[in-house]
């Protein structure tokens, strides 16, 4: 990622929503902000070094802003961020501005020209869903530990969330009622390039597991679930799923 300059016309749009800018520190954070990065098969060797070096002085320098990296299937890289609210990417900006200084003035490491046209990129802003989520009140596993994600894109009809959201809240029912481990998140659109827009992420250690787990999940559930899922379906003008995997020596953890 190479710095926040590309992304100051967010900032503007987002102005009359701002609060005291803070981050996220003593609850899980709820909110997002994901920058989606496209690199071209061609520009990726170059991308992935010049990216190399930046997150490896992001840990020199000792970068206290959660990075959490991802690629997808597309060779597109997200960049997910917690916030606590929108003015939390003022902070955001301020302080990725002064690290890319740092490492100009300190390592003669200039983010703007390594990653020059190496990359197109948009952005979003997402909320995380619990109540839509299934998920296992024992289970926090690290990202490292189940490294492979998919992504389902699900762009709703204008006005239709409140049925989506009761088609959602009837898989999580039945799974609780069944038993089942097999678990999901899901982010609601809050700002970005498309609203409204949900997105369920699922996670597993790789994808051989995940599609394991799920044939036997049709196998034994097949009749309920496309009940369930005709209730889901109509309320949805397009679905696009992407896999990907969670990048550890992108991803930027601070010490507590």
């Amino acid at each position: 990622m190479k710095n926040a300059v590309g992304f100051i016309a967010l900032l503007i749009l987002l102005t009359a929503f701002q609060t005291t800018p803070a981050f996220a520190q003593d609850a899980a954070p709820t909110k997002f902000v994901v920058f989606e990065e496209f690199v071209s098969p061609a520009d990726m060797p170059a991308f992935w070094e010049a990216q190399k070096t930046t997150s490896e002085l992001w840990q020199k320098h000792e970068l206290d802003i959660p990075v959490y990296a991802y690629l997808n299937d597309d060779d597109a890289f997200y960049w997910v961020m917690p916030i606590e609210n929108f003015g939390s990417l003022d902070a955001i900006f301020t302080k990725f501005h002064a690290m890319f200084q740092t490492m100009i003035d300190e390592d003669g490491f200039d983010a703007s020209s390594a990653f020059r046209d190496l990359y197109s990129g948009r952005q979003l802003v997402i909320e995380h869903a619990p109540d839509l989520s299934h998920l296992l009140a024992d289970e926090n596993k690290p990202s490292e530990e189940e490294p492979f994600c998919e992504w389902m894109f699900c762009y709703l009809k204008a006005g239709h969330e409140k049925e989506v959201d009761q088609a959602l809240k009837n898989f999580v029912d039945y799974y609780t009622e069944i038993g089942s481990t097999y678990t999901w998140d899901v982010y609601k659109s809050l700002f970005g390039f498309e609203t409204p827009m949900y997105i369920l992420m699922v996670k597993s250690e790789d994808e051989v597991t995940l599609r394991t787990e799920e044939k036997a999940l049709r196998e034994n559930n097949k009749e309920n679930f496309e009940k369930m899922w005709q209730e889901f379906a109509p309320h949805v003008r397009k679905l696009e799923t992407k896999k990907g995997w969670y990048l550890p020596k992108f991803s930027n953890i601070p010490a507590n």
